[in-house]
């Protein structure tokens, strides 16, 4: 794939090595389980989690959110079908409250973009 895409391409054994030096994240799963974990992924990182869309499934843990500014497409649908964000309110580790912003406000300008810089 390198040679027909003309990036590099690196295998990894697990999705912790696929994350531990990334600047950007995206998992597109069905997993049910978490296969991105807080403890791996270095602050600065920008995620983007397009798989989960149950309740009872997720693609980051709860320690992931927990320290993410979190912006999702609608907050109402979140609330609702995503397990990232519902699972975290059920075992108490974040409110409704630490959804930063819907992503319309952010390419809108109503609420500021990323504002934190790598070390």
């Amino acid at each position: 794939m390198s040679k027909r895409l003309g990036v590099d391409i690196t295998p990894v054994d697990s999705s912790k090595d696929a994350v531990k030096d990334a600047d950007i994240i995206i998992t597109a799963t069905t997993s049910a389980d978490p296969v991105v974990k807080g403890e791996w992924v270095r602050e600065g990182t920008h995620i983007n989690a397009i798989g989960s869309y149950y309740p009872h499934a997720r693609e980051l843990d709860t320690e992931t959110i927990v320290k993410s500014k979190v912006v999702v497409d609608l907050k109402r649908a979140a609330l609702e079908e995503a397990g990232d964000i519902i699972i975290p309110i059920k075992e108490g580790a974040i409110t409704e409250e630490h959804i930063y912003a819907e992503l319309g406000e952010i390419v809108s300008g109503k609420k500021p973009r990323r504002t934190m810089k790598r070390k």
